[in-house]
């Protein structure tokens, strides 16, 4: 059985966070390749939530997330130098890039995949006049221990 997660917004929560993320987020499935420029998108999207509560499944379709994410990123840029038309060369007539149609089916994967991990904010947090806790306390440990990566002055919180 799962443990209990403190009350959003106390001490213990922060506390909790922090010692999550000093254990460190798990690394993409070995059953998923992950490509080097996936890389930052995982840990973008890992950073979601808090490490002890990605489900092996849930790490799956991160890793595809990840992938999704550097895809249109890449395809992205290439259609900046391509630009939006290309010319037929066997007749010279020009046409819409077809990678518009390939972003679209990306971006429209990436925001399935985004609702089958409930990512998007109003599942995850609620109403964002009602959002406190959890996600900025995520945020202030991840962001604490970047800043410190090797400080032996900064206490690390200890597992339970």
């Amino acid at each position: 059985m799962a443990r209990k997660r403190p009350p959003a917004g106390t001490v213990a929560a922060a506390v909790d966070a922090a010692q999550q993320i000093a254990a460190g987020y798990p690394e993409p499935p070995k059953s998923v390749e992950m490509r080097e420029q996936d890389r930052p998108f995982w840990e973008a999207v890992l950073r979601a939530r808090l490490p002890q509560e990605w489900a092996r499944i849930d790490l799956v379709h991160a890793a595809q997330l990840a992938r999704t994410m550097s895809d249109i990123e890449e395809n992205r840029a290439l259609l900046l130098v391509e630009g939006d038309m290309v010319s037929n060369a066997k007749n010279g007539s020009t046409k819409l890039n077809p990678r518009h149609a390939l972003l679209e089916v990306l971006s429209r994967r990436s925001m399935s995949l985004t609702r089958i991990l409930q990512l998007h904010a109003v599942v995850k947090f609620g109403q964002a006049s009602k959002v406190a806790g959890s996600k900025a306390e995520a945020e202030t440990a991840a962001a604490t221990f970047e800043q410190h990566p090797d400080d032996d002055l900064l206490a690390r919180p200890m597992m339970q």
